[in-house]
């Protein structure tokens, strides 16, 4: 894939789903690295910013805003040939891994299984790239690829322990915790 396609397909991935998921979706940053606050389900839509938790700029979760609690999404989009392309992400348990397919089931029972080949790139936990071999079942995954007919092939993979997406979860708890908190002390007081 050249550089030019990569580009445009991780920015049109990164729209699918909640809205602007943010480029992180795809990099592997929003997987294995990512520590920043990312809006809970439970928070109400007036304490956000259009964008998330705090608005523009403040990507967070598992996807950048609203990416925490997207689970799966598609879109079309236009690829550097000027033509159209559907593309799909999914967030969710591995629930099948092959050299040749990944299948990520969401916690709302979607399922998808994407083919893996020469093209798709990999990251577990904070790694750089890594290949489908270190992906196991029971793994965390977000996987972004182009629906062609009845098959998915997957572009991007990114991929944790449960240990590791546990750990990141309750990090990102502690930091929306702390976002919270700032957010409150810091808004404005009305005199009546």
């Amino acid at each position: 894939m050249n550089k030019g396609s990569g580009t445009r397909f991780a920015k049109a991935a990164a729209l699918v789903g909640a809205g602007a998921l943010g480029a992180t979706i795809l990099t592997g940053v929003a997987f294995a690295a990512d520590d920043t606050p990312s809006t809970g389900p439970g928070a109400a839509a007036s304490e956000r910013g259009p964008m998330g938790h705090g608005g523009p700029g403040r990507f967070g979760g598992f996807g950048g805003p609203g990416g925490r609690e997207m689970l799966h999404g598609e879109a079309t989009v236009e690829n550097p040939d000027g033509g159209t392309e559907q593309v799909r992400t999914v967030r969710g348990e591995v629930t099948e891994v092959s050299d040749t397919s990944i299948t990520v089931r969401a916690s709302d029972g979607f399922t998808q299984t994407f083919a893996i080949n020469g093209d798709t790139e990999v990251r577990v936990g904070r790694g750089d790239s890594s290949s489908i071999a270190d992906v196991a079942v029971g793994y965390q995954a977000m996987v972004a690829g182009v629906v062609s007919g009845d098959t998915a092939t997957a572009r991007m993979v990114g991929a944790m322990t449960p240990e590791d997406a546990a750990e990141m979860e309750q990090r990102m708890a502690e930091r929306r915790a702390e976002m919270d908190q700032r957010d409150q002390s810091e808004a404005p007081t009305t005199e009546g």
